[in-house]
């Protein structure tokens, strides 16, 4: 089901009876369509395994969020990647490698 549809049926239902509303699975079925490269919230389709966040969808989930009083469950440092300072090192050694042998066979070539 989409991000969409959940917010205003769960909007549909707290105008009858908000003590029919499930909130804990909802929150954790919300929480778990968040991205994890940029932080905002995707509608997850099947047979696609692109998730890229879209405005419309952060915005059903953070008014989802809102409604059930669960903002300070996003953690934004949940999905933080650390630096590897090992890839540092190896990517400009290979092409300082690459630009040695490319400079060594055109040397090579005019004699």
């Amino acid at each position: 089901s989409l991000l969409s549809s959940t917010y205003f049926c769960v909007n549909g239902i707290a105008l009858i009876n908000e003590s029919e509303l499930n909130g804990d699975d909802t929150v954790n079925w919300v929480l778990n369509h968040q991205n994890f490269l940029d932080g905002g919230f995707s509608d997850w389709v099947e047979g696609n395994d692109q998730r890229t966040s879209s405005v419309s969808a952060s915005y059903y989930a953070f008014n989802l969020l809102e409604t059930f009083g669960s903002l300070d469950l996003l953690n934004e440092d949940i999905f933080q990647i650390e630096f590897d300072y090992l890839m540092l090192i190896i990517i400009p050694s290979t092409i300082a490698v690459i630009i040695g042998i490319i400079y060594f066979f055109i040397r090579r070539r005019r004699i």
